[in-house]
């Protein structure tokens, strides 16, 4: 009964370290998704101010004089090329760290599987050791069990025969 109670404790050790597999995989998409929202929202976030830096720039120059028309363009390009790659370079900064979480996520998740499979074949392999140093005292307590045994005053008798009165010889103690 010990190692059936320590099969079924087993199984729902295995079962529940599944089920905290699962669940951390559900969590780490949904970071994942939260990660590429907040990229998503920055980007447009960045497109507006973009958009509304431009339009107002165009506007200021339409209003100038058109002796500084080429100049001033010139200049909003240049601030243009500076901001687009200032945006280049924190794209790649944010690029950069979803690669390195995603990487640390899948390490911590195989971590974590290897260390489940280790554990429980570590379990099995130690169950199946204590099963077989107990399967020969099981076999002989059914041999025992299923042998006509009877108590003959402070000592045990078994049947063996015609050796003594009603076929009963005295079991010797150890």
């Amino acid at each position: 009964m010990d190692t059936e109670q320590s099969l079924k404790q087993m199984e729902q050790f295995l079962g529940a370290a599944a089920a905290l597999t699962q669940q951390y995989e559900r969590q780490m998409g949904a970071f994942a998704e939260q990660a590429r929202q907040q990229l998503d929202s920055a980007v447009s976030q960045q497109k507006r101010e973009m958009m509304q830096f431009v339009r107002e720039n165009i506007q200021s120059e339409l209003d100038s004089v058109l002796k500084g028309y080429a100049a001033d363009m010139e200049e909003v390009r240049q601030k243009m090329v500076a901001q687009s790659s200032e945006f280049n370079t924190y794209l790649s900064f944010v690029n950069r760290k979803n690669r390195q979480l995603a990487f640390r996520s899948w390490l911590a998740v195989s971590v974590s599987l290897a260390i489940l499979l280790i554990g429980g074949a570590w379990i099995a392999y130690y169950y199946a050791q204590v099963i077989g140093k107990n399967k020969v005292d099981a076999e002989t307590a059914q041999l025992i069990g299923q042998a006509d045994l009877v108590r003959c005053g402070d000592d045990l008798c078994v049947k063996a025969g015609k050796v003594q009165k009603n076929g009963y010889r005295v079991v010797f103690k150890r």
